[in-house]
């Protein structure tokens, strides 16, 4: 999966890449465990949070396993605004909107949103469905992947 480019970074360091195998962690539970926002990947300058991946951008990605019916709740900060992407399944928001697999909604800060497994898929982990909250804190607006529906949410 491929997310877009976010803006450059305006502190001017290069890339800093990562990737991580959640079955080879020694924190191996925090990583797999279903029906939980898992934070994957920070800011490397943020000290108040480790993930597994740090990246030269003011960025939080977090991932989520759900099992069909169950719940998490996200919360977008103020000055913050982020995409929520349906990997796989449907996933339903208190707001009444359904995201089906590939489609995106655009939140921004201030927000608390409920988020239910309405379908699942079968997968390598069992009958789940998958979702990618990504977060930034910069003063434009991130693009989501071309390929996917946006749904703003308010």
């Amino acid at each position: 999966m491929a997310i877009s480019k976010f803006e450059e970074n305006i502190r001017g360091l290069p890339p800093n890449y990562g990737s991580y195998d959640a079955q080879a962690c020694e924190k191996k539970e925090d990583l797999t465990k279903l029906n939980t926002l898992r934070h994957l990947a920070s800011d490397v300058e943020n000290e108040s949070i480790q993930t597994p991946i740090a990246l030269n951008q003011d960025i939080d990605v977090f991932g989520a396993e759900l099992e069909e019916g169950k719940s998490i709740s996200i919360e977008i900060p103020e000055g913050r605004q982020a995409y929520l992407l349906c990997v796989e399944g449907s996933l339903g928001l208190d707001s009444g909107k359904t995201l089906k697999r590939h489609d995106t909604a655009e939140l921004f800060g201030n927000t608390k949103l409920k988020v239910t497994a309405k379908e699942a898929e079968e997968t390598e982990n069992g009958k789940l469905a998958h979702l990618l909250l990504v977060c930034h804190g910069g003063g434009s607006r991130i693009r989501p992947p071309r390929s996917c529906v946006v749904q703003q949410i308010v």
